[in-house]
């Protein structure tokens, strides 16, 4: 898989499958981060996703983009290895669903530097 950095500006296409990464308190962020899902909210039920590290959810959609829902843990104590970990196993399920690219979608990290999080994103990619 290859990794972009893009600016934030989506527009997804019903055929695109975005990983969301979310923290425990993902109920208050979700629909801040891209008001573009804000479908998800009528979709899909997400009673059984905490958030909690290393949690994952795909949710295939007919209409809209596929979501893989990665759980971050509590977002203050996120960190490299986190994301490494989240990312890794967002490939997982791409390998196991043969999906050949995926939009992987963050919230803003003020505990981190951009270049952590960019390279935890990208060894995790890469394992």
């Amino acid at each position: 898989m290859k990794l972009i950095a893009k600016p934030a500006v989506y527009h997804f296409k019903s055929r695109d499958v975005v990983a969301v990464f979310l923290s425990e308190e993902y109920e208050k962020e979700i629909y801040s981060i891209i008001p573009e899902l804000s479908f998800i909210k009528e979709k899909a039920n997400l009673s059984s996703f905490k958030g909690k590290h290393s949690e994952a959810m795909f949710i295939p959609f007919k209409n809209f983009p596929s979501l893989i829902l990665a759980g971050i843990g509590k977002r203050k104590k996120v960190t490299r290895e986190t994301l490494r970990d989240n990312a890794s196993n967002v490939v997982k399920i791409c390998k196991k669903r043969n999906i050949p690219g995926v939009h992987i979608v963050l919230p803003v990290f003020k505990e981190l530097d951009e270049i952590a999080v960019l390279s935890g994103i990208a060894e995790g990619m890469s394992l």
